[in-house]
């Protein structure tokens, strides 16, 4: 019996082992150029297989120092950002200025303690699952500040579900692009490998944080122990 248990937890620790280095590539983003003080789009791509339609999802965006989210000036701010015809099961009409067969309502940019964005979108009220899992999933526009010369942004806590069922919940791995710079990725969590001793740290939920406590964080789009 206590040989069964043995060969058990082995197989437990393995599987969770295998679960946590065989990362999912989900959504990508190709490095970006911007000049200081001018706007330029970050183009979000997804390439994925799900074994079900997909009805939400959701990220974090995090943004270097001197990047800020492109905003519209009105009686409360409107983020800047482009939904593709050939992903949403909705499509933009120019003339009303508003999506058709979806309320926006469905995609929200929501401003993290920060100053970055929790970003996501859902079908599930409507039972509209997105017309595509392949291309450009959307573009947000960001600018730059005067004196901004390079960083690195990151995308991380990604899920898509299907109502209630959340696809590879775990496995989705992190992405990292340059700003003005070049990003290597380690090609397991898609993270850059740029960081330095200095690298300012956050929470998972995106606040930025000293990391004297002891507890899981954010450093350069990578999750760290300290």
């Amino acid at each position: 019996m206590n040989v069964l248990r043995a060969l058990s937890a082995c197989f437990f620790l393995l599987t969770v082992s295998q679960m946590m280095h065989s990362k999912v590539n989900v959504l990508f983003v190709d490095p970006i150029t911007i000049e200081p003080g001018e706007t330029a789009e970050i183009v979000v791509k997804i390439d994925y297989e799900p074994s079900m339609e997909v009805l939400s999802y959701s990220f974090h965006l995090h943004l270097p120092e001197g990047i800020g989210p492109n905003t519209k000036s009105g009686n409360w701010t409107t983020y800047c950002f482009t939904l593709p015809e050939e992903t949403y099961p909705f499509f933009y009409d120019e003339e009303t200025d508003e999506y058709t067969k979806s309320p926006k309502s469905s995609l929200f940019l929501q401003p993290t303690a920060d100053g970055n964005l929790l970003v996501g979108w859902t079908g599930e009220k409507e039972r509209l699952p997105l017309k595509s899992t392949h291309g450009e999933l959307m573009r947000i526009s960001v600018k730059a500040s005067a004196d901004f010369v390079s960083g690195t942004g990151t995308i991380n806590d990604i899920m898509l579900t299907n109502g209630s069922y959340a696809f590879d919940l775990y496995n989705i791995a992190d992405v990292a692009f340059g700003i003005n710079e070049d990003v290597v990725s380690d090609g397991v969590n898609a993270v850059s490998r740029l960081a330095s001793d200095d690298a300012p740290v956050y929470t998972l939920q995106g606040v930025r944080a000293s990391g004297e406590k002891k507890g899981l964080y954010i450093s350069n789009g990578k999750k760290i122990f300290k």
